[in-house]
C-alpha cells in the first residue's frame, strides 16, 4: 500500500488558499454538463463544508492510500488510470468546487497527474428554493424522498416502468400508484417538494413524473432531509401553514402556525397510496391542515 502521510493536511489547506472567498455557484450550461469530462486538478477545490476538510474529521489517508495504488496498478498495465469522475460545481472564479470525490482528487493530486475526470452538476441551492416558491401560491406542502421512497428498482415495492420508446430516456422506475397519489395530494391543495441525496437534473425529475401523469412542483438535488440547513427549514416554515411528509412506514405532519403534530403508521403493501390519502383527508377534514 502506498504511505499517506499527515503531510496530505497541508495540501488541502495550500488548495483550500486558493478558493477565494468571493467565489459562489454558478450555473453550469447544459453543453458544459454533457461535454467537459476532465479539468485540470489544480482547478478543483475542495469543500470547505465538507467534513474532509475539517482537519479533526477527514481526509481518510487510508481510503486516499487505496486509490493511489489502484490508479498505479491500473495504469501499469493498461497505460489508462481508471478514475470515476468528481462530481463537481462551477464556480463564479473559475475551476470547480468538489461535491463528491475528495479522497480520488487527493489521491490524483499525490500523483502529479494533471487532469481529471468529472461530471459537472447543478445542485439546489437556497435561492433556487425561494425562486421556486415564489411561483407556488399554495401554503400546504407534501414532501418525498426520492430516493428512498419514490423510485426504486422493484425490490422493496413494485414498480411501474414507461414503455417504449420513453422508458429509454426516463429510466427511472416510479413506485405503484405514486403518481396517482401526488395528484390527489394537489388536488387537495399541497404542493408537492421531493428532495434526493443525488444530483440529478431538477427538469429531469419533473419529466419523469410528467411521463407518469404527476406534477411535481419542487425539487432539492444533492441533499437529503437531514441536511437541510436551518435556513431552507425556516424558509418551509414561513412559507407552508401545513407540512406533510410521507416515507415508506409512516405519513407525518406539523402545522407550522399551531404547532400542532401528529404521524400515522402506513400499511407495507400496495395500500400505502391510499391511507395515505385518506389520512390527508382526515387532517383537513379535522380543520388542523389550515389553508389561512
Amino acid at each position: 500500500m502506498a504511505v499517506v502521510t499527515h503531510d496530505f493536511q497541508k495540501e488541502i489547506l495550500d488548495a483550500m488558499k486558493d478558493y477565494s472567498s468571493l467565489a459562489r455557484p454558478v450555473k453550469a450550461s447544459f453543453l458544459e454538463r454533457m461535454f467537459i469530462e476532465k479539468a485540470p486538478v489544480l482547478k478543483l477545490y475542495p469543500n470547505p463544508d465538507d467534513e474532509f476538510t475539517n482537519p479533526e474529521i477527514g481526509p481518510n489517508y487510508e481510503i486516499v492510500g487505496n486509490y493511489v495504488d489502484n490508479i498505479v496498478a491500473y495504469d501499469k498495465y493498461s497505460r489508462v488510470p481508471k478514475i470515476e469522475p468528481i462530481i463537481v460545481e462551477k464556480i463564479s472564479t473559475g475551476g470547480y468546487m468538489i461535491l463528491n470525490g475528495h479522497h480520488r482528487w487527493l489521491a490524483v493530486k499525490r500523483l502529479n497527474m494533471k487532469y481529471i475526470p468529472i461530471h459537472i452538476v447543478n445542485p439546489t441551492h437556497e435561492a433556487d428554493i425561494l425562486t421556486t416558491m415564489k411561483k407556488l401560491n399554495s401554503t400546504r406542502c407534501v414532501s418525498f424522498d426520492l430516493d428512498e421512497v419514490l423510485v426504486g428498482n422493484g425490490d422493496a415495492f413494485e414498480v411501474e416502468r414507461l414503455h417504449f420508446p420513453a422508458n429509454k430516456i426516463f429510466t427511472m422506475p416510479v413506485r405503484k400508484n405514486a403518481a396517482l397519489l401526488i395528484s390527489a395530494l394537489q388536488e387537495m391543495g399541497f404542493d408537492i417538494w421531493v428532495y434526493t441525496g443525488s444530483y440529478y437534473m431538477p427538469q429531469f425529475v419533473r419529466m419523469t413524473f410528467k411521463m407518469h401523469k404527476a406534477k411535481i412542483d419542487g425539487v432539492i438535488t444533492g441533499m437529503n432531509r437531514t441536511q437541510f440547513t436551518p435556513a431552507i427549514k425556516d424558509t418551509f416554515r414561513k412559507k407552508y401553514n401545513t407540512v406533510v411528509h410521507i416515507d415508506n412506514e409512516r405519513l407525518m405532519w406539523v402545522n407550522s402556525k399551531t404547532k400542532d403534530f401528529d404521524s400515522y403508521e402506513l400499511p407495507q403493501d400496495e395500500k400505502w397510496a391510499s391511507a395515505s390519502v385518506d389520512y390527508v383527508r382526515e387532517i383537513i377534514k379535522s380543520g388542523k391542515a389550515t389553508n389561512d
